[in-house]
């Protein structure tokens, strides 16, 4: 976690308040999309009183991405730099106060960690990985609700007092779930 918190601290992520992480890819309509992305960022950085961290998986692809919505937002963000190790991102995702994700191992992480998380379907396996945990997708990519998006993170950052309960239970059947996916993907490695 020291790791984890050292790498957010050279970024520019502090150490007090609130951290929200995006993890998206490139998407078909790139510069709707990106523009849409910081508008939700923006929105939920507002919201939350949230500092925004940028998690790009696949350093090609995702740190254009990241830098783009990040230079169209009016609210500082940070851009972590790629490729980050799987334990390094792993313990980047843990120290989120939420993780709206794009990609599956950023969802995967986000369970594993017990952190709350917001699924953006692209693909079915997103699709079937939140379902393995109960969840619906927050929202499409082919059409992001920024406005259904930021309520959805509301709920989860804090949920009403009566319900508190079930998401403590959720994500940690989530991160059963998720740690049996980590586990059989390092059993095909061996």
């Amino acid at each position: 976690q020291e790791r984890a918190a050292d790498i957010l601290a050279r970024h520019g992520v502090p150490a007090d308040g609130r951290c929200l992480g995006i993890c998206v890819r490139p998407w078909p309509t790139a510069a709707q999309f990106s523009s849409t992305v910081a508008a939700l960022a923006d929105g939920l950085s507002e919201d939350l009183a949230a500092h925004v961290v940028l998690v790009p998986f696949h350093p090609q692809t995702d740190v254009p991405l990241c830098q783009q919505i990040a230079a169209q937002m009016r609210r500082p963000a940070a851009v972590l730099p790629g490729p980050l190790s799987p334990r390094d991102a792993l313990g980047v995702i843990a120290q989120l106060d939420l993780l709206v994700g794009m990609r599956l191992h950023s969802l995967i992480f986000a369970a594993v960690a017990g952190v709350p998380l917001l699924g953006i379907s692209y693909d079915p396996k997103v699709d079937a990985f939140l379902d393995s945990l109960g969840l619906q997708p927050a929202a499409s990519a082919e059409a992001l609700d920024t406005a259904a998006l930021r309520a959805a993170a509301q709920e989860a950052i804090a949920p009403p007092e009566g319900e508190r309960q079930r998401v403590r239970e959720r994500l940690e059947r989530a991160k059963q779930a998720a740690q049996r996916s980590i586990s059989t993907a390092l059993r095909l490695l061996d």
